[in-house]
């Protein structure tokens, strides 16, 4: 019966080798969890600038082909007219308002302004694309962004509020619900 103990536990795994197995695969699974987060981040980053240029394009279009004296669009109808869609999976809905559209009073100048999932905000204006530094309070303060970004813009539209039960949080301007 000794033989027959003796040749049975030494076929198994110890409570340290397992306890290492386990840790291993713990650092390794976290590692992973990691690397997935910030590639998903990156990917919502990508997404948000590239909706953003698509868009400016679309007010370029507009401001071109505009009987109105090459100007862009001035309020919510007008920016309806250029079906504009943006990846509303890669915004942040986390927070009361996301793609604000602002303007100039003489409509010559304009800027978009989005916050990603990942929490970085972007910004377009006629002169490309870049990090909006503003940060979370500025950006939520609809009544100040713009002319934060430029004292000439004033805020025209937001293209999600979280507060609109009526029309659903998506503006019309950007694709709707």
């Amino acid at each position: 019966m000794s033989s027959f103990r003796s040749h049975f536990f030494t076929k198994g795994f110890t409570v340290v080798e397992i306890l290492i197995v386990i840790t291993v695969i713990g650092i390794l699974a976290g590692i992973i969890l990691v690397n997935y987060n910030s590639s998903r981040n990156r990917a919502n980053d990508v997404t948000v600038q590239n909706d953003l240029e698509a868009m400016s394009g679309q007010l370029e279009d507009y401001k071109t082909s505009s009987e109105l004296n090459l100007t862009y669009p001035p309020d919510k109808p007008a920016l309806q007219t250029l079906n504009m869609h943006v990846t509303k999976s890669a915004y942040d809905t986390s927070i009361a308002v996301n793609v604000l559209y602002c303007v100039s009073s003489d409509r010559t100048t304009y800027a978009l302004v989005a916050r990603s999932k990942s929490g970085n905000f972007f910004e377009v204006t006629q002169d490309g694309i870049q990090n909006y530094t503003l940060g979370l309070a500025a950006f939520l303060n609809t009544s100040t962004i713009c002319a934060a970004i430029n004292s000439n813009l004033t805020f025209v539209s937001n293209g999600w509020n979280s507060s609109d039960q009526t029309t659903g949080p998506w503006r019309a301007w950007v694709g709707g619900n």
